[in-house]
């Protein structure tokens, strides 16, 4: 399914980590391995699905300023953090790959 909505970063959805992974794998499908994420009903799945979001986004190269706990517990300020350093990560990827692109496209030799 989808990743759903959430309406602000104080959400109780976001203690899941659904979201979260949902985020990651749009901004690189490659990094989530769905068949171990769980739903996050239960402590114990929310505790497996954050430290696995954590694992993910320092996979994609995210500098990761928070722990499992403050996803679990949706600490509104550490999970805005989380997401725009999933932004400036992708921001980065994507404006050195569009220089990249820019400096090689007047070349002939």
């Amino acid at each position: 399914g989808g990743g759903g909505r959430i309406s602000s970063f104080q959400d109780g959805e976001l203690s899941s980590s659904v979201f979260l992974l949902h985020l990651c794998h749009a901004l690189d499908s490659g990094v989530v391995n769905w068949d171990i994420v769980t739903p996050g009903a239960t402590d114990e799945e929310k505790e497996t699905n954050a430290k696995y979001v954590l694992s993910a986004a320092r996979k994609m190269g995210c500098s990761v300023f928070l722990g499992w706990l403050d996803v679990v517990e949706v600490k509104p300020k550490m999970l805005m953090t989380f997401v725009g350093s999933l932004m400036a990560m992708e921001r980065a990827k994507s404006g050195s790959m569009h220089m990249h692109i820019r400096s090689g496209a007047g070349s002939k030799e």
